[in-house]
């Protein structure tokens, strides 16, 4: 009886170890990671470049006086649209002194001229008729006469212009200020009561007016020289302006500058880019705007997110589900990537599971 009950008290005490053995085991086992996954998505991939810049009309001009004096009247203001024609302007003509005298002088002296010229004419007239000179020397006496006379007539138009700054009845005000082109107003160079100064050859002058046609305007920006190599003129662009939210308006690439500029000790180059300006948008000359130049692209192709990929040197694999939780590492030959999705070219298919990487739960 005794050993019986021995017998049966190692029993139970090595049962009970190996229930509390089997416990600790199983509280500290490490649980099974259980993984997500995904399959190949069609996606439209596009490797780009940015570049920064702005708005610009394509034709802006400066508008200034063929005279010099002061500004009278302003007829329209910065966001006005004006067009060509329009009077914008008045100048007041304050006559200098200098040319004043020489036009005054220039007109004495031309009526002298002419007053002897017509003296000279008159007596050799009383001397063809007496038969002592020709037809051809009176001619020459007539000859000089009208010059005279046409001297003394431009001398009093340079004085009326000097003074009016236009000819009456001429059609043609010097001191009206006309828009040279149709457009909108950008800003006000001068105004009313400031000082002109009339625009020649040997003076830019004053700017009155800035006018732009902003029906027409295109992006300007510059690029990094590490990227420059890699645009042609006519590749696609998409142009996204700060002061427009959620709007992406398309454009092409129109010009890549020859010569780069130093910034802050990197090499920019300079682009344009034309614009397709969508309907009810309003661009202004100015607005600061952000361009993708799509240098490639790739349309409704395999792909994946990059971050699920493994590389290894110059090779890349996903892990395929071939059980529950069980997983095999193939290789996958891609194409492009714009950072996040890439593309499959070959390896597996639209079927595959693919391990989700980071993404496993106990």
């Amino acid at each position: 009886m005794k050993k019986v009950f021995f017998i049966l008290l190692a029993i139970f005490l090595v049962l009970g170890m190996a229930w509390l053995i089997q416990f600790y085991m199983d509280k500290n086992a490490t649980p099974e990671t259980v993984f997500s996954t995904t399959q190949l998505e069609r996606k439209s991939i596009y490797k780009n470049t940015l570049a920064t810049g702005n708005i610009k009309p394509m034709k802006e001009v400066k508008v200034k006086s063929a005279v010099s004096g002061i500004l009278e009247e302003l007829y329209f203001g910065s966001g006005d649209v004006v067009k060509k024609g329009d009077i914008i302007a008045k100048v007041k003509i304050i006559p200098n002194a200098e040319n004043l005298t020489r036009a005054k002088e220039a007109i004495k002296k031309a009526a002298l001229n002419l007053e002897n010229s017509r003296l000279e004419l008159n007596r050799n007239k009383v001397l063809f008729e007496k038969g002592v000179i020709a037809q051809q020397e009176l001619s020459g006496f007539q000859f000089d006469y009208d010059l005279r006379l046409q001297e003394l007539n431009e001398a009093e138009l340079s004085l009326e212009v000097i003074q009016n700054g236009a000819v009456q009845n001429s059609g043609e005000v010097q001191n009206l200020i006309r828009a040279t082109i149709s457009g909108t107003i950008l800003e006000l160079g001068a105004l009313v009561g400031d000082n002109i100064i009339e625009s020649n050859t040997f003076n830019e002058g004053t700017t009155i007016v800035s006018i732009a046609d902003l029906s027409n305007v295109y992006f300007a920006g510059t690029v990094d020289e590490s990227e420059v190599g890699k645009l042609k003129e006519g590749m696609p662009v998409k142009i996204s302006v700060g002061a427009l939210d959620n709007i992406e308006i398309d454009g092409e690439l129109s010009f890549i500058a020859p010569k780069g500029i130093e910034e802050e000790g990197t090499v920019k180059f300079s682009i344009q880019a034309s614009i397709n300006i969508p309907e009810n948008t309003n661009l202004r000359a100015g607005y600061s705007a952000n361009a993708e130049i799509i240098i490639e692209k790739r349309e409704n192709v395999w792909s994946i997110n990059e971050g699920n990929l493994i590389f290894e040197g110059d090779s890349s694999f996903v892990e395929v589900q071939i059980a529950d939780n069980v997983y095999e590492k193939k290789y996958v030959k891609t194409g492009l990537s714009d950072g996040l999705f890439i593309e499959i070219l070959e390896g597996i298919d639209s079927t595959a599971n693919i391990k989700v990487l980071n993404s496993g739960t106990n």
